[in-house]
């Protein structure tokens, strides 16, 4: 999962380059509609990522950092949004 969050996070700073580069309107609305998908996912592995640190014993460990960086995507794709406005 923490993969995948790298991937996404990726995937929202190619999606904001290219929405701010290009004219094309039926474009720019593909790439709404991905941001939309992505902040889905994201918040879908956030929710797994609480539940297992909740579960977790330990102070630190693996779901603490993803939920960490799930938290971090969350936050930079709320500030990425006023690109989409």
């Amino acid at each position: 999962m923490f993969l995948e969050i790298e991937t996404l996070s990726s995937r929202l700073n190619i999606i904001q380059s290219t929405y701010s580069r290009t004219t094309n309107s039926c474009l720019k609305e593909r790439l709404i509609i991905e941001n939309k998908l992505i902040y889905e996912r994201v918040n879908e592995i956030s929710s797994i990522a609480k539940l297992l640190k909740k579960r977790s014993i330990d102070q630190i460990s693996l779901s603490d950092l993803l939920f960490e960086k799930c938290q971090r995507t969350i936050d930079e794709i709320n500030l990425k949004k006023l690109f989409f406005i």
